[in-house]
């Protein structure tokens, strides 16, 4: 019995497997037919419509310089506007960075004295009250402003633990502090739609356009989760079908995507992503692109005098009038102001009169001959130095929307452009007056100056007039007290 216990354990195991196989078989299978499987061979993935690059022959010129911001923790990398970037340069342009602070010791007012536009992308810190104005007086000069935002950039911030209650930082909050002086303000959402669209239903196809230099020749383009934009006196450059939705409604409509304001100087776009490889030749956005480079590069930017001394295209003479003496004194601040425009480039050199194809810079006095024919386009009148008008007790020069100032303690620095030459006049009582007003001439502008336009009124020390400081008129003092007669010294008796 003792021979038969090993096979009766093995039997006893293997008897509910074979119990278990014979209950669940079920024989053979064989398949009836072939099961049909997709023809993958004749799938073709759908493909964007692509548009052609531009032929650099038709590009134009320029030696513009383009400012991009990247003070502002703004949320892109420089790389993802090569694209933009590419074209401004192959045209002669310059982008320099705006940074934090200040680039190469300038200030953001140094930058924009000689800048053509200035770009801002996805800004997450708030622009100073400063910032603005200095933009706005930019814009005002002719100065062209870029603004680009995108709903897929923004930041979070959290509390002093690193948990807690989060705070999202939009970019339109800082976008819109820039564009509200031009009536254009983004709307912090995403346009989708789920009928028309390019892959996704966050990639929006725009066929409506605005005549506008910005949308010649566009017939389709795509952007990727754009921001919707509204604007009351400005113009609505691209706006979406009705069947698109906005993410803060999810109701259909008809939305703006991209605005001009009403000077045609500030462009607002609220996509960033149609600017970066692929997406920049998708269906005409490299034409939308190439538009943009024109509008930054073809800002007719008006110089005046805060821009000083970017005021010059061409090397510089610098021309003493006749009865302007060279003295040692008034030569030191000539070598000074060489020194100033050297170091932005701008080449000067002494010389006797005017010259063909050089800016002018213009040493004379208010009794120089011939100063006449360079104040009357700027109707300015100089007094009479002899006569002294009975009104105030001392000459007066007129200056349109100054009015009446005192000749002496005053000096003035004019500014007047044509095609052929830009001319700076700095105009003062005598030669030692020249050398107080070359004094106040510095790489950072005008110290001591009241500039309006093209005509800076400098206070020179030693003078009579209400902007200097002189020995016997306190501070304060009313123009009646003036003595009646300043050509004599009385004598004391005995």
């Amino acid at each position: 019995m003792k021979r038969y216990r090993i096979p009766i354990a093995a039997a006893l195991f293997l008897l509910p497997l074979l119990a278990r196989a014979v209950w669940f078989y079920q024989g053979i299978f064989w398949r009836a037919e072939t099961i049909a499987t997709p023809d993958y061979e004749s799938f073709t993935i759908p493909q964007p419509p692509l548009s052609t690059s531009v032929p650099a022959a038709e590009l134009a010129p320029s030696h513009a310089i383009i400012l991009l911001d990247q003070a502002h923790a703004n949320m892109f990398s420089p790389s993802e506007l090569e694209t933009l970037t590419g074209i401004l340069h192959t045209r002669g342009a310059r982008v320099e960075s705006v940074a934090l602070g200040s680039y190469d010791n300038r200030t953001l007012a140094d930058q924009l004295k000689y800048a053509s536009a200035y770009i801002s992308v996805c800004p997450i810190s708030a622009y100073s009250t400063a910032e603005i104005q200095l933009l706005q007086d930019f814009v005002r000069g002719g100065g062209r402003l870029l603004i680009l935002t995108d709903p897929t950039r923004s930041a979070v911030t959290y509390d002093y633990y690193g948990y807690g209650s989060a705070t999202v930082m939009a970019d339109v909050i800082a976008a819109n502090s820039l564009l509200a002086p031009y009536d254009i303000a983004f709307v912090d959402d995403y346009l989708y739609n789920m009928s028309f669209y390019e892959g996704n239903y966050r990639n929006v196809f725009f066929t409506d356009f605005s005549a506008n230099p910005l949308t010649k020749d566009l017939s389709k383009i795509v952007l990727y989760a754009a921001h919707s934009l509204q604007t009351g006196s400005g113009t609505v450059l691209i706006q979406s079908s009705q069947t698109t939705k906005s993410s803060r409604t999810d109701t259909d409509g008809a939305y703006g995507v991209a605005a001009v304001d009403a000077g045609t100087h500030v462009l607002a776009i609220g996509d960033l992503t149609f600017l970066q490889p692929p997406y920049n030749q998708v269906a005409d956005n490299a034409i939308l692109i190439r538009h943009i480079a024109d509008f930054l590069l073809e800002a007719p930017r008006i110089h005046d005098l805060k821009d000083f001394p970017f005021l010059f295209q061409r090397e510089v003479a610098i021309v003493p009038m006749s009865d302007v003496l060279l003295s040692a004194n008034l030569l030191g601040p000539i070598r000074t102001l060489q020194q100033d425009l050297a170091g932005v480039g701008i080449g000067s050199a002494m010389a006797p009169g005017v010259m063909a194809g050089k800016d002018l810079i213009l040493l004379a006095t208010f009794s120089s001959p011939g100063i006449g024919d360079y104040l009357k386009p700027l109707g300015i009148q100089l007094p009479s130095l002899t006569a002294y008008p009975s009104a105030r007790g001392y000459p007066q020069i007129e200056i349109p929307g100054f009015g009446s100032v005192p000749a002496s303690g005053i000096g003035l620095i004019l500014f007047s452009r044509t095609e052929t030459r830009s001319t700076l006049i700095l105009l003062a009582e005598d030669s030692a007056s020249l050398t107080d007003l070359l004094g106040v001439i510095g790489p950072e502008g005008f110290s001591n100056c009241v500039l309006q336009g093209d005509v800076a009124v400098c206070g020179l020390g030693g003078g009579f007039g209400d902007f200097g400081s002189s020995w016997w008129q306190p501070y304060g003092a009313a123009s009646d007290d003036l003595p009646p007669d300043l050509t004599s010294t009385p004598v004391p008796a005995g």
